[in-house]
């Protein structure tokens, strides 16, 4: 009992963190064994009474990586405006133009005309760089945590996102060539990037939360997100203005560094593995491969496998909805009939986000809670709410249409946590991280294909009403999760036939003795 008392959260607000419960069989037992390994003892210690709050490292790290993307690409910007000018005052930080033009030498196309088809392609090379190794790392990073531990997966996308901004304040500071950017770029992805921080985040939550806090956990995770978007998003103007870009990446490189310190030092490890199978290397990379069977094995539960597949189809669709929204969003209001100055733009992002942040804040409470709605009617609610809301953008003739699209929309935002807290509700315990690992890597995969591609699109109007069919789609492929009230299984008809979209589920007929 000792033992157990040491681990209790102190507070009443820490019962959300860690308070699993014994009945259900994917909960973790409610303490840590006191004897078993400890790979990560260099990272703090394990034993300890703090709470399992893995949200202040994950809102930090957030906060630095939206601050990142955005910092990056305007530095990027600024030094090509630079050195296509010829002019040395033109920019915040000077450069060396003949390096730039060598650099550029492979790339130089016809249709390169500007600084901004510069940028926008040189910004695209050094995602690649990123991202190619980050799909490996998370693969090892997010599988071989089941046995090692989740921190490890929390601490080196920190240590990556260090190293990038290290580089580039050499950089900026020496007025080196632009290529040689690469180089943080690759240490970042080296580290795993933002995918192998929140695959190991979400999987945290996973080992210490209770199957119904799970949902909500998720949701909190998601709306921390946002709200770190739109922080990065709008204060790395400010600071660029206030500052300059040395004073920027020196900011960078401490938020990174403060969350490493915090789940170094403080972050309790969620999980321990008393009789770990140490395998070598090959052996490892077989495993982790092998951890995509967690979609396709047989288990108990109805419909089990069917399930998974669909809300793994689900999670990738959201996905590419995502992925370069912010940028597709900004070329559609650029253009006809609406020419938003980059003021607007900024408002109608942030209004966005906004919304996005606090919808399903409110929205899985309340449904779950007041309404006693299942996982998978939340998240159709959230589908619907974001296919209405490109379909009004889509067809928007005015500015008012426009800034009413995001208020329609403001509940898609919560597919992407219940999906994941209905993904981790259907596995056991030590499945987590490949089930986490098989998501986040299809996630990096199409990051990357969408991030390639999208500098190509032009059919804006297209390209939104697709986005509302995709998740229409969502909407459909969730039909099949639920749980129904008539038949007692998850096939999900509950919602769909409350809306009259499908005949009522057939009686079960009777079997004469």
């Amino acid at each position: 009992m000792a033992a157990k008392e040491a681990v209790k959260p102190a507070t009443e607000f820490t019962k959300l963190v860690r308070e699993p419960s014994v009945d259900s069989q994917f909960a973790n037992p409610p303490d840590i064994p006191d004897k078993g390994i400890d790979l990560l003892s260099c990272l703090g210690s394990i034993k300890c009474n703090r709470p399992y709050l893995v949200e202040p490292a994950f809102l930090l790290f957030e906060i630095a990586d939206w601050s990142s993307t955005t910092l990056t690409t305007q530095y990027i910007y600024s030094r090509i405006a630079q050195n296509l000018s010829q002019d040395v005052n033109s920019s915040v930080v000077h450069g060396n133009s003949s390096s730039w033009e060598h650099a550029l030498e492979p790339y130089s196309l016809d249709y390169m005309d500007s600084s901004n088809s510069y940028a926008s392609y040189f910004v695209l090379y050094m995602n690649l760089l990123s991202n190619f190794p980050a799909i490996a790392i998370t693969l090892l990073v997010c599988a071989y945590g089941d046995i090692i531990g989740r921190k490890l997966g929390l601490v080196l996308p920190t240590m990556g996102g260090a190293m990038k901004a290290m580089v580039y304040l050499w950089v900026a500071y020496n007025e080196l060539p632009l290529w040689t950017l690469g180089l943080g770029h690759f240490f970042e992805g080296l580290g795993g990037t933002h995918f192998t921080f929140t695959g190991s985040a979400h999987a945290y939550i996973a080992d210490v939360a209770q199957p119904q806090h799970l949902t909500l956990r998720y949701t909190i995770l998601q709306t921390l997100l946002l709200v770190a978007s739109t922080v990065g998003n709008m204060s790395v103007g400010y600071l660029i203005s206030a500052g300059g870009f040395l004073r920027c990446f020196t900011l960078l490189l401490g938020i990174y560094t403060v969350a490493g310190l915090y789940i170094i030092g403080y972050l309790p490890e969620s999980l321990r593995i008393k009789d770990p199978v140490w395998q070598s290397v090959p052996q490892m990379l077989r495993n982790t491969l092998e951890a995509f069977k967690v979609y396709t094995r047989r288990r108990p539960a109805h419909l089990a496998r069917l399930h998974l597949g669909l809300l793994l189809i689900v999670k990738l669709v959201n996905t590419i909805i995502f992925v370069g929204l912010v940028d597709v969003q900004t070329l559609y209001l650029l253009s006809e009939p609406f020419k938003f100055s980059s003021v607007k733009i900024g408002y109608f992002l942030s209004e966005s986000t906004l919304l996005n942040a606090l919808g399903p804040l409110l929205l899985v409470p309340i449904l779950q809670t007041g309404c006693k709605c299942l996982d998978t009617n939340v998240c159709m609610v959230s589908a619907l709410s974001g296919a209405l809301s490109f379909l009004v953008l889509g067809l928007s003739t005015n500015q008012t249409m426009v800034f009413i699209s995001p208020v329609i929309g403001g509940l898609m935002a919560g597919i992407s946590p219940v999906t994941r807290a209905m993904m981790s509700k259907r596995v056991q315990e030590d499945e987590q991280g490949g089930l986490i690992n098989g998501s986040y890597a299809c996630d990096v995969d199409l990051a990357t294909l969408v991030a390639a591609t999208n500098s190509t699109h032009r059919s804006c109007h297209l390209l939104t009403r697709v986005c509302a069919t995709c998740k229409l789609c969502n909407f459909r492929f969730l039909a099949i999760c639920g749980k129904c009230s008539q038949c007692n299984q998850d096939c999900g008809l509950d919602l769909i036939t409350t809306l009259g979209l499908i005949p009522v589920h057939p009686p079960t007929p009777k079997i004469d003795d």
